[in-house]
Protein backbone atom coordinates (compact mmCIF):
# COMPACT_ATOMS: atom_id res chain seq x y z
CA UNK A 1 0.00 0.00 0.00
CA UNK A 2 1.49 3.55 -0.55
CA UNK A 3 1.87 5.92 2.02
CA UNK A 4 2.59 8.87 0.22
CA UNK A 5 -0.62 11.45 0.83
CA UNK A 6 -1.94 13.10 -2.20
CA UNK A 7 -2.29 17.03 -2.10
CA UNK A 8 -5.89 18.30 -2.26
CA UNK A 9 -6.68 20.87 -4.25
CA UNK A 10 -6.46 24.34 -1.94
CA UNK A 11 -9.68 26.14 -1.40
CA UNK A 12 -9.60 29.56 -2.17
CA UNK A 13 -8.68 31.37 1.28
CA UNK A 14 -6.37 33.69 3.52
CA UNK A 15 -2.95 32.07 3.28
CA UNK A 16 -2.53 29.39 6.19
CA UNK A 17 -1.10 31.63 9.51
CA UNK A 18 1.36 30.41 12.23
CA UNK A 19 2.26 33.07 14.75
CA UNK A 20 1.05 35.23 12.78
CA UNK A 21 3.38 34.13 9.69
CA UNK A 22 1.81 33.35 6.23
CA UNK A 23 2.13 30.06 4.81
CA UNK A 24 2.30 30.82 1.35
CA UNK A 25 -0.04 28.25 -0.60
CA UNK A 26 0.01 25.84 2.34
CA UNK A 27 -3.57 25.78 2.99
CA UNK A 28 -3.59 21.75 2.19
CA UNK A 29 -1.06 20.73 3.88
CA UNK A 30 -3.10 22.89 7.20
CA UNK A 31 -6.03 20.72 6.42
CA UNK A 32 -4.44 17.69 6.19
CA UNK A 33 -1.96 18.54 8.97
CA UNK A 34 -5.39 19.44 11.11
CA UNK A 35 -7.15 15.92 10.35
CA UNK A 36 -4.00 14.69 11.56
CA UNK A 37 -3.89 15.98 15.03
CA UNK A 38 -7.47 15.52 15.60
CA UNK A 39 -6.95 11.71 15.13
CA UNK A 40 -3.71 11.73 17.43
CA UNK A 41 -5.19 11.64 21.02
CA UNK A 42 -7.79 8.47 19.93
CA UNK A 43 -5.49 6.39 17.13
CA UNK A 44 -1.99 8.04 17.95
CA UNK A 45 -0.64 8.99 14.57
CA UNK A 46 2.75 9.25 12.66
CA UNK A 47 3.63 11.18 9.57
CA UNK A 48 6.88 11.60 7.70
CA UNK A 49 7.18 14.94 5.89
CA UNK A 50 9.81 14.42 3.02
CA UNK A 51 10.94 16.35 0.59
CA UNK A 52 14.14 18.18 -0.57
CA UNK A 53 16.26 20.47 0.79
CA UNK A 54 14.14 24.08 1.10
CA UNK A 55 10.80 23.10 0.02
CA UNK A 56 9.18 24.18 3.29
CA UNK A 57 9.39 21.31 5.75
CA UNK A 58 10.72 23.21 8.65
CA UNK A 59 7.50 25.75 7.90
CA UNK A 60 5.35 23.52 7.69
CA UNK A 61 6.23 21.86 11.25
CA UNK A 62 6.33 24.93 13.23
CA UNK A 63 2.69 25.28 11.52
CA UNK A 64 2.18 21.87 13.35
CA UNK A 65 3.16 22.58 16.83
CA UNK A 66 1.13 26.00 16.53
CA UNK A 67 -1.83 24.28 15.75
CA UNK A 68 -0.76 21.35 18.40
CA UNK A 69 -0.14 23.42 21.21
CA UNK A 70 -3.19 25.68 20.61
CA UNK A 71 -5.38 22.36 20.70
CA UNK A 72 -3.80 21.81 23.82
CA UNK A 73 -1.47 19.13 23.43
CA UNK A 74 1.72 18.53 24.95
CA UNK A 75 4.96 18.93 22.65
CA UNK A 76 8.63 17.42 22.88
CA UNK A 77 11.19 18.72 20.14
CA UNK A 78 14.20 18.03 18.78
CA UNK A 79 16.28 18.73 15.64
CA UNK A 80 19.01 17.26 14.16
CA UNK A 81 21.89 19.12 13.22
CA UNK A 82 24.29 18.43 10.89
CA UNK A 83 27.66 19.14 11.94
CA UNK A 84 26.94 18.44 15.68
CA UNK A 85 29.74 16.45 17.55
CA UNK A 86 28.93 12.53 18.01
CA UNK A 87 27.41 12.48 21.27
CA UNK A 88 25.18 9.22 22.75
CA UNK A 89 21.83 10.19 22.17
CA UNK A 90 22.08 13.62 22.11
CA UNK A 91 18.49 14.11 20.07
CA UNK A 92 16.89 11.88 22.60
CA UNK A 93 18.14 13.62 25.09
CA UNK A 94 17.02 17.35 23.38
CA UNK A 95 13.07 15.46 22.73
CA UNK A 96 12.82 14.54 26.85
CA UNK A 97 14.08 17.66 28.09
CA UNK A 98 11.84 20.02 26.12
CA UNK A 99 9.68 20.09 28.90
CA UNK A 100 9.96 19.74 32.53
CA UNK A 101 7.43 17.22 33.12
CA UNK A 102 9.00 14.59 30.44
CA UNK A 103 12.43 15.69 32.01
CA UNK A 104 11.51 14.94 35.42
CA UNK A 105 9.83 11.41 34.50
CA UNK A 106 13.36 10.32 32.80
CA UNK A 107 14.81 9.69 36.68
CA UNK A 108 11.86 7.22 37.49
CA UNK A 109 13.14 4.74 34.14
CA UNK A 110 16.04 3.14 35.27
CA UNK A 111 16.80 2.00 31.44
CA UNK A 112 16.05 5.29 30.10
CA UNK A 113 18.38 7.50 33.34
CA UNK A 114 20.92 5.08 32.41
CA UNK A 115 20.79 5.59 28.81
CA UNK A 116 20.81 9.56 29.39
CA UNK A 117 23.25 9.37 31.99
CA UNK A 118 20.77 10.85 34.59
CA UNK A 119 22.00 7.78 36.72
CA UNK A 120 24.67 5.59 36.78
CA UNK A 121 23.22 1.75 35.93
CA UNK A 122 24.51 -1.01 33.52
CA UNK A 123 24.41 -0.68 30.22
CA UNK A 124 20.40 -0.57 28.63
CA UNK A 125 19.99 -2.79 25.16
CA UNK A 126 18.45 -0.73 22.75
CA UNK A 127 15.16 -2.15 23.29
CA UNK A 128 14.97 -1.57 26.91
CA UNK A 129 15.81 2.13 26.18
CA UNK A 130 12.74 2.68 23.45
CA UNK A 131 10.11 0.82 25.94
CA UNK A 132 11.57 3.26 28.66
CA UNK A 133 10.34 6.22 26.10
CA UNK A 134 7.33 4.52 25.21
CA UNK A 135 6.58 4.10 28.83
CA UNK A 136 6.99 7.67 29.18
CA UNK A 137 5.21 9.70 26.60
CA UNK A 138 2.31 7.14 27.32
CA UNK A 139 2.50 8.22 31.11
CA UNK A 140 2.76 12.01 29.64
CA UNK A 141 -0.23 11.15 27.57
CA UNK A 142 -2.83 10.22 30.29
CA UNK A 143 -2.70 13.97 31.53
CA UNK A 144 -3.09 15.60 28.25
CA UNK A 145 -2.24 14.39 24.08
CA UNK A 146 1.61 14.48 23.58
CA UNK A 147 3.13 15.36 20.01
CA UNK A 148 6.57 14.25 19.57
CA UNK A 149 7.83 16.28 16.69
CA UNK A 150 11.42 15.50 14.51
CA UNK A 151 13.15 18.33 12.94
CA UNK A 152 15.84 17.21 10.14
CA UNK A 153 15.50 13.39 11.28
CA UNK A 154 18.07 12.97 8.54
CA UNK A 155 20.81 14.23 11.27
CA UNK A 156 19.90 12.33 14.39
CA UNK A 157 22.47 11.35 16.13
CA UNK A 158 22.92 6.88 15.50
CA UNK A 159 21.79 6.50 19.01
CA UNK A 160 18.89 8.73 18.84
CA UNK A 161 17.66 7.63 15.50
CA UNK A 162 17.78 3.97 16.46
CA UNK A 163 15.52 4.55 19.64
CA UNK A 164 13.41 6.70 17.53
CA UNK A 165 12.65 4.62 14.88
CA UNK A 166 11.33 1.96 17.53
CA UNK A 167 9.17 4.14 19.87
CA UNK A 168 7.57 5.80 16.45
CA UNK A 169 6.16 2.33 15.03
CA UNK A 170 4.67 1.55 19.27
CA UNK A 171 3.20 4.84 19.59
CA UNK A 172 -0.50 3.82 17.67
CA UNK A 173 -3.27 3.72 20.76
CA UNK A 174 -1.05 5.13 23.32
CA UNK A 175 -2.19 8.97 22.69
CA UNK A 176 0.70 10.26 21.46
CA UNK A 177 2.03 10.83 18.05
CA UNK A 178 4.76 11.83 15.81
CA UNK A 179 5.86 14.09 13.41
CA UNK A 180 9.24 14.18 11.52
CA UNK A 181 10.53 15.90 8.78
CA UNK A 182 13.23 14.40 6.33
CA UNK A 183 15.59 15.26 3.81
CA UNK A 184 14.73 13.67 0.60
CA UNK A 185 18.17 11.53 -0.62
CA UNK A 186 20.37 12.17 2.61
CA UNK A 187 21.68 9.19 4.31
CA UNK A 188 19.32 9.01 7.52
CA UNK A 189 20.17 6.48 10.66
CA UNK A 190 16.40 7.41 11.16
CA UNK A 191 14.34 4.62 9.53
CA UNK A 192 10.88 5.40 8.59
CA UNK A 193 10.44 2.75 5.91
CA UNK A 194 6.82 1.93 6.24
CA UNK A 195 5.25 5.45 7.98
CA UNK A 196 2.77 6.84 6.21
CA UNK A 197 4.54 9.73 3.40
CA UNK A 198 3.89 13.18 2.91
CA UNK A 199 5.80 14.89 0.23
CA UNK A 200 4.94 18.99 -0.13
CA UNK A 201 5.10 19.81 -3.35
CA UNK A 202 6.35 23.16 -4.82
CA UNK A 203 4.57 26.05 -5.06
CA UNK A 204 1.80 26.35 -7.67
CA UNK A 205 1.57 29.59 -9.59
CA UNK A 206 -1.04 30.57 -7.27
CA UNK A 207 1.44 31.64 -4.82
CA UNK A 208 2.74 34.80 -6.84
CA UNK A 209 -0.17 36.55 -5.97
CA UNK A 210 0.88 36.09 -2.53
CA UNK A 211 4.82 37.26 -3.52
CA UNK A 212 3.09 40.53 -4.76
CA UNK A 213 0.94 40.92 -1.80
CA UNK A 214 4.16 40.29 0.39
CA UNK A 215 6.68 42.56 -1.71
CA UNK A 216 4.25 45.03 -3.68
CA UNK A 217 6.98 46.97 -5.30
CA UNK A 218 8.36 44.27 -7.29
CA UNK A 219 7.37 44.58 -10.93
CA UNK A 220 5.61 41.69 -12.77
CA UNK A 221 8.81 40.86 -15.13
CA UNK A 222 11.10 40.50 -11.71
CA UNK A 223 8.46 38.41 -9.94
CA UNK A 224 7.57 36.23 -12.92
CA UNK A 225 11.60 35.73 -12.80
CA UNK A 226 11.46 34.96 -9.10
CA UNK A 227 8.87 32.36 -9.23
CA UNK A 228 10.83 30.42 -12.07
CA UNK A 229 14.15 30.51 -10.06
CA UNK A 230 12.56 29.68 -6.61
CA UNK A 231 11.04 26.56 -8.82
CA UNK A 232 8.14 26.86 -6.00
CA UNK A 233 10.40 26.47 -3.11
CA UNK A 234 8.59 28.80 -0.06
CA UNK A 235 12.05 29.76 1.42
CA UNK A 236 13.48 30.63 -1.82
CA UNK A 237 10.35 32.75 -2.72
CA UNK A 238 10.72 34.65 0.78
CA UNK A 239 14.36 35.25 0.33
CA UNK A 240 15.02 35.86 -3.50
CA UNK A 241 13.42 39.02 -3.63
CA UNK A 242 15.76 40.97 -0.78
CA UNK A 243 18.90 39.65 -3.49
CA UNK A 244 18.03 40.23 -6.95
CA UNK A 245 21.94 40.14 -8.88
CA UNK A 246 22.48 37.68 -11.32
CA UNK A 247 24.80 35.87 -8.72
CA UNK A 248 21.95 36.17 -5.78
CA UNK A 249 18.50 34.02 -7.22
CA UNK A 250 19.23 31.14 -5.06
CA UNK A 251 18.61 30.75 -1.70
CA UNK A 252 22.00 29.78 -0.49
CA UNK A 253 23.60 32.89 -1.98
CA UNK A 254 21.37 35.12 -0.16
CA UNK A 255 22.02 34.21 3.33
CA UNK A 256 26.05 33.91 2.04
CA UNK A 257 25.21 37.49 0.99
CA UNK A 258 23.81 38.49 4.53
CA UNK A 259 26.74 36.46 6.21
CA UNK A 260 29.76 37.86 4.63
CA UNK A 261 28.14 41.29 5.07
CA UNK A 262 28.45 40.72 9.14
CA UNK A 263 31.58 42.09 11.51
CA UNK A 264 34.16 39.76 11.59
CA UNK A 265 33.36 39.09 15.62
CA UNK A 266 29.70 37.65 14.32
CA UNK A 267 31.17 35.53 11.68
CA UNK A 268 33.56 33.57 14.16
CA UNK A 269 30.10 33.34 17.20
CA UNK A 270 27.83 32.26 14.47
CA UNK A 271 30.35 29.83 13.42
CA UNK A 272 31.12 28.39 17.14
CA UNK A 273 27.33 28.05 17.76
CA UNK A 274 27.00 26.10 14.23
CA UNK A 275 29.50 23.60 15.16
CA UNK A 276 28.33 23.24 18.92
CA UNK A 277 25.05 22.48 17.66
CA UNK A 278 22.69 22.24 20.41
CA UNK A 279 22.06 25.84 20.81
CA UNK A 280 22.98 26.17 24.64
CA UNK A 281 24.45 29.79 24.68
CA UNK A 282 26.54 29.01 28.20
CA UNK A 283 28.82 26.53 26.16
CA UNK A 284 29.36 29.08 22.98
CA UNK A 285 29.90 31.99 25.23
CA UNK A 286 32.60 30.30 26.75
CA UNK A 287 34.48 29.13 23.61
CA UNK A 288 34.04 32.51 22.13
CA UNK A 289 35.29 34.28 25.21
CA UNK A 290 38.44 36.52 24.11
CA UNK A 291 37.40 36.61 20.50
CA UNK A 292 33.89 38.07 20.87
CA UNK A 293 31.15 37.79 23.39
CA UNK A 294 27.34 37.55 22.78
CA UNK A 295 27.17 40.73 22.34
CA UNK A 296 27.98 40.36 18.46
CA UNK A 297 24.74 38.01 18.22
CA UNK A 298 22.81 41.30 17.81
CA UNK A 299 23.80 42.30 14.32
CA UNK A 300 22.57 38.32 12.91
CA UNK A 301 19.84 38.78 14.81
CA UNK A 302 18.45 41.70 12.73
CA UNK A 303 18.80 40.28 9.55
CA UNK A 304 16.84 36.78 11.05
CA UNK A 305 19.78 34.71 11.14
CA UNK A 306 19.71 33.58 14.69
CA UNK A 307 17.39 33.95 17.13
CA UNK A 308 17.27 33.16 21.10
CA UNK A 309 14.19 30.60 21.88
CA UNK A 310 12.19 32.59 24.47
CA UNK A 311 11.28 29.40 26.51
CA UNK A 312 14.68 27.51 26.41
CA UNK A 313 16.80 30.12 26.18
CA UNK A 314 18.71 28.09 23.49
CA UNK A 315 20.25 30.05 20.45
CA UNK A 316 18.77 28.53 17.12
CA UNK A 317 19.51 29.05 12.96
CA UNK A 318 16.41 29.85 11.42
CA UNK A 319 16.47 27.44 8.96
CA UNK A 320 19.16 24.67 8.47
CA UNK A 321 20.67 26.22 5.15
CA UNK A 322 21.81 29.30 7.22
CA UNK A 323 23.85 27.04 9.46
CA UNK A 324 25.20 24.94 6.62
CA UNK A 325 25.93 28.78 4.86
CA UNK A 326 27.70 29.75 8.04
CA UNK A 327 29.74 26.19 7.67
CA UNK A 328 30.50 26.50 4.49
CA UNK A 329 32.05 30.08 4.01
CA UNK A 330 34.40 29.28 6.38
CA UNK A 331 37.69 27.74 6.28
CA UNK A 332 39.23 24.26 7.47
CA UNK A 333 41.40 25.89 10.10
CA UNK A 334 38.30 28.33 11.30
CA UNK A 335 36.47 25.09 11.71
CA UNK A 336 39.55 23.51 13.47
CA UNK A 337 40.17 26.37 15.49
CA UNK A 338 36.69 26.66 16.65
CA UNK A 339 36.34 23.03 17.71
CA UNK A 340 39.44 23.75 19.60
CA UNK A 341 38.00 26.65 21.43
CA UNK A 342 34.60 24.15 21.80
CA UNK A 343 36.75 21.24 23.40
CA UNK A 344 38.15 24.22 25.72
CA UNK A 345 34.33 24.81 27.12
CA UNK A 346 33.15 21.34 27.36
CA UNK A 347 35.78 20.63 30.08
CA UNK A 348 34.22 18.41 32.20
CA UNK A 349 32.13 16.83 29.61
CA UNK A 350 35.08 14.46 28.33
CA UNK A 351 32.67 12.92 25.77
CA UNK A 352 31.86 16.38 23.99
CA UNK A 353 36.10 17.55 24.64
CA UNK A 354 37.27 14.72 23.02
CA UNK A 355 34.78 14.41 19.86
CA UNK A 356 35.82 18.13 19.11
CA UNK A 357 39.06 17.87 19.77
CA UNK A 358 39.25 14.93 16.86
CA UNK A 359 37.03 17.02 14.88
CA UNK A 360 40.01 19.55 15.41
CA UNK A 361 42.99 16.78 14.22
CA UNK A 362 45.24 16.54 11.63
CA UNK A 363 47.75 14.46 12.72
CA UNK A 364 47.92 11.11 14.79
CA UNK A 365 47.44 12.48 18.57
CA UNK A 366 47.89 9.76 21.10
CA UNK A 367 46.66 12.32 23.99
CA UNK A 368 43.31 12.42 21.81
CA UNK A 369 43.28 9.11 21.10
CA UNK A 370 43.14 8.58 24.58
CA UNK A 371 40.12 10.82 25.48
CA UNK A 372 38.29 9.18 22.88
CA UNK A 373 38.74 5.79 24.26
CA UNK A 374 37.60 7.19 27.87
CA UNK A 375 34.60 8.50 25.34
CA UNK A 376 33.80 5.23 24.11
CA UNK A 377 33.45 3.67 27.65
CA UNK A 378 30.73 6.20 28.63
CA UNK A 379 28.73 5.32 25.32
CA UNK A 380 29.12 1.77 26.00
CA UNK A 381 28.10 2.06 29.40
CA UNK A 382 25.04 3.85 28.11
CA UNK A 383 24.28 1.45 25.78
CA UNK A 384 25.42 2.79 22.83
CA UNK A 385 27.18 0.61 20.74
CA UNK A 386 27.49 2.48 17.19
CA UNK A 387 29.03 5.50 19.07
CA UNK A 388 31.23 3.40 20.90
CA UNK A 389 32.36 1.69 18.00
CA UNK A 390 32.99 5.03 15.83
CA UNK A 391 34.95 6.58 18.82
CA UNK A 392 37.32 3.68 19.22
CA UNK A 393 37.87 3.49 15.29
CA UNK A 394 38.44 7.27 15.19
CA UNK A 395 40.78 6.89 17.86
CA UNK A 396 42.64 4.27 15.96
CA UNK A 397 42.87 6.32 12.86
CA UNK A 398 44.49 8.94 16.05
CA UNK A 399 46.87 6.47 17.17
CA UNK A 400 50.66 6.85 16.49
CA UNK A 401 51.87 3.54 17.02
CA UNK A 402 50.43 0.59 14.99
CA UNK A 403 49.82 -1.55 18.38
CA UNK A 404 47.44 0.76 20.08
CA UNK A 405 45.96 1.30 16.58
CA UNK A 406 45.11 -3.02 16.48
CA UNK A 407 43.95 -3.04 20.04
CA UNK A 408 41.77 -0.45 19.29
CA UNK A 409 40.18 -1.53 16.47
CA UNK A 410 40.02 -5.30 18.07
CA UNK A 411 38.21 -2.85 20.70
CA UNK A 412 35.68 -1.53 18.20
CA UNK A 413 34.95 -5.04 16.80
CA UNK A 414 34.21 -6.78 20.38
CA UNK A 415 32.18 -3.92 21.31
CA UNK A 416 30.31 -3.96 17.91
CA UNK A 417 29.37 -7.54 18.13
CA UNK A 418 28.36 -7.62 21.74
CA UNK A 419 26.42 -4.52 21.26
CA UNK A 420 24.60 -3.99 18.13
CA UNK A 421 25.46 -8.10 17.16
CA UNK A 422 27.48 -7.87 14.29
CA UNK A 423 30.24 -5.26 12.70
CA UNK A 424 29.07 -5.42 9.49
CA UNK A 425 28.14 -1.65 9.30
CA UNK A 426 31.92 -0.87 10.36
CA UNK A 427 33.73 -2.13 7.44
CA UNK A 428 36.21 0.22 8.02
CA UNK A 429 37.33 -1.74 11.81
CA UNK A 430 38.41 -4.49 8.68
CA UNK A 431 40.31 -1.74 6.64
CA UNK A 432 44.10 -2.30 7.91
CA UNK A 433 47.45 -2.84 5.94
CA UNK A 434 46.52 -6.64 6.40
CA UNK A 435 44.25 -5.94 3.44
CA UNK A 436 40.62 -5.59 3.58
CA UNK A 437 38.38 -7.37 5.58
CA UNK A 438 41.01 -8.47 8.21
CA UNK A 439 42.61 -6.94 11.09
CA UNK A 440 46.00 -7.05 13.37
CA UNK A 441 45.23 -7.95 16.82
CA UNK A 442 47.44 -8.96 19.11
CA UNK A 443 49.33 -12.63 19.32
CA UNK A 444 50.20 -15.15 21.84
CA UNK A 445 53.75 -13.89 21.75
CA UNK A 446 52.78 -10.12 21.73
CA UNK A 447 53.53 -9.98 18.12
CA UNK A 448 50.47 -9.84 15.29
CA UNK A 449 48.46 -11.78 13.58
CA UNK A 450 45.87 -11.25 10.70
CA UNK A 451 42.48 -12.74 12.09
CA UNK A 452 39.21 -12.96 9.22
CA UNK A 453 36.20 -10.82 10.58
CA UNK A 454 34.30 -13.75 10.53
CA UNK A 455 36.67 -15.08 13.57
CA UNK A 456 36.63 -11.99 15.97
CA UNK A 457 32.59 -12.34 15.10
CA UNK A 458 32.77 -15.39 16.51
CA UNK A 459 34.03 -14.18 19.29
CA UNK A 460 31.53 -11.82 20.93
CA UNK A 461 31.67 -14.10 24.10
CA UNK A 462 35.35 -13.51 24.95
CA UNK A 463 36.32 -10.78 27.05
CA UNK A 464 38.74 -7.99 25.31
CA UNK A 465 41.41 -9.40 27.04
CA UNK A 466 41.37 -12.65 25.36
CA UNK A 467 42.39 -10.66 22.06
CA UNK A 468 44.97 -8.71 24.04
CA UNK A 469 47.46 -11.06 26.08
CA UNK A 470 50.43 -9.90 26.04
CA UNK A 471 49.53 -6.12 25.52
CA UNK A 472 49.53 -4.70 28.87
CA UNK A 473 48.91 -2.12 30.51
CA UNK A 474 45.66 -2.16 28.62
CA UNK A 475 42.28 -0.79 29.23
CA UNK A 476 39.43 -2.93 28.62
CA UNK A 477 36.26 -0.58 27.62
CA UNK A 478 33.67 -2.59 29.25
CA UNK A 479 29.55 -2.09 28.27
CA UNK A 480 28.88 -2.22 31.89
Amino acid sequence: MDNRSTDRTAPAAQPARIAGHALVGREAEMELFGAFLAGVPRLGRSLVVLGELGVGKTALLAAVVGHAEAAGMRVLTATGVEYRAQTSYGALRQLLTSVPESRAAVADLPALAAALDFKRGRAPGQDAVAEAVVTLVAKLSRKQPVLLVLDDAQWLDRASAAILGRVVRRLPDSGAGTVCSVRLGDESFFDHSGLPLHEPRPLSEAAEERLSQRFPALAPRVRRRLMADAEGNPLALLELPAALTASQRTASHAFATRITSLPAPTRHLLLVAALEGSGNLLIVRRAVEGRCGLKHLASAERLRLVHVDEATGRLAFRHSLMRAAVVDLSTSAQRRSAHRALAEAWTGVPEQRAWHLAQAAVDPDEQIADLLEDAAGISARRGDGPNAVAALVRAAELSPAAPERARRLAQAAYLGTILTGGCAMYPVCWMTPAGPHRTRVPGRRGGHRAVPAQQLRRRRHRPPSAVRRDHAPARTVRPG
